[in-house]
């Protein structure tokens, strides 16, 4: 296999505070006439719960996709949106409303951060990997690029063809849990920093089989919350639960041992045997109590090899720079689980390529 290493982008999508009269229904009078303009900005404006919840299949607001474009800009080619913009969102962007975001008022016609930059760079595909920020199970979706995303969800750009399959392996996977930002509940907050920025990835692409299952695992799951009207986290509590033998969730549980064997493979890692089943987890509810996954031993395998990788290349690229691999002490505070030997201060900034 050919080597593969290419820097992965991850970013929370855009903040729109105080920008609610930017967003608007298909009940709005002025959203046929923006959808029917030339070159339209209008674009589906999603949540982390649109992809929990519905997994893409319904689409309930939209907004316009002004980025960083100037004022003058928008009146000259896109003369209904600048309407809209002058006639619905201008009478809410006054000073007072803006005042606690510096610099918003001399812009008022954007979103307070549009990360316009970021989505430039991630629309050179047409889809990426969408996260909800805040979710029971850390698993993604493929979503289109040219649609706008709040800061609820979290953007992985796909930098490389494999990066799907990979992010659906129990080593990935697992990674996120471990290093979250923490739990809300039943939910886990995805962290951005300490979780997706650091999880080395191969140097070695996927095999085909691999990027194949995924991409079938994404088209199976749309399909499966399409017809049961249901999100991306029904299709997991589904897979996790002994009783569902509905087809395609007996698929979707094949599919990802056929995934795990081949991002397995892309680390060299064949030692490993990889068995699926039905496995009891500690503190899980009555209703919710099973996890079709690996061993407990095989998943912490996993992790402690993917930190050994990510410490390896941390102190590499320290040599290459002539610097000394530092890492910052611990914060005092409660002990780490006994069931794990990792933790966030074993995680370094190193080249995650």
């Amino acid at each position: 296999m050919r080597s593969n290493r290419t820097e992965v982008g991850a970013f929370e999508g855009v903040n729109n505070s105080k920008g609610l009269a930017f967003v608007l229904t298909p009940d709005s009078p002025w959203f046929e006439q923006l959808q029917n303009e030339p070159d339209s900005l209008l674009r589906p404006y999603i949540s982390g719960d649109d992809i929990t919840s519905s997994a893409l299949n319904r689409i309930g607001r939209w907004a316009l996709d002004i980025e960083d474009r100037g004022f003058d800009e928008i009146a000259r080619h896109w003369p209904i949106a600048y309407r809209f913009i002058v006639e619905e969102v201008q009478p809410t962007r006054t000073v007072a409303a803006l005042k606690s975001y510096k610099g918003l008022i001399d812009r008022w016609w954007q979103f307070w951060n549009h990360r316009a930059d970021l989505m430039r760079r991630i629309r050179k595909r047409e889809t990426f990997i969408g996260y909800s920020k805040n979710t029971k199970y850390p698993v993604g979706m493929l979503a289109p690029s040219d649609w706008i995303y709040t800061n609820k969800v979290l953007l992985i750009g796909m930098e490389r063809d494999d990066l799907y399959a990979i992010s659906l392996s129990t080593g990935f996977r697992a990674w996120l849990e471990r290093f979250s930002g923490g739990y809300l509940g039943e939910t886990i907050s995805l962290s951005i920093s300490e979780s997706v920025a650091k999880y080395p990835f191969p140097n070695s692409e996927v095999p085909p089989a691999g990027t194949n299952g995924a991409k079938r695992f994404n088209d199976l799951a749309c399909a499966f919350s399409a017809a049961n009207e249901c999100g991306l986290t029904d299709v997991m509590n589904a897979i996790h639960t002994p009783g569902a033998e509905d087809a395609t969730i007996v698929e979707l549980r094949q599919l990802l041992a056929i995934i795990d064997n081949e991002v397995t493979a892309a680390y060299g890692w064949d030692d490993l045997e990889f068995v699926y089943d039905f496995r009891e987890i500690n503190g899980g509810s009555a209703n919710d109590s099973w996890r079709w996954a690996l061993s407990g031993d095989v998943t912490a395998v996993l992790l402690v090899r993917l930190t050994a990788l990510n410490r390896e290349r941390f102190e590499a690229a320290a040599s290459r720079s002539g610097g000394a691999a530092t890492t910052n002490k611990p914060k005092r505070g409660r002990r780490q689980k006994a069931d794990s030997s990792i933790s966030p201060n074993d995680l370094f900034d190193g080249d995650n390529a």
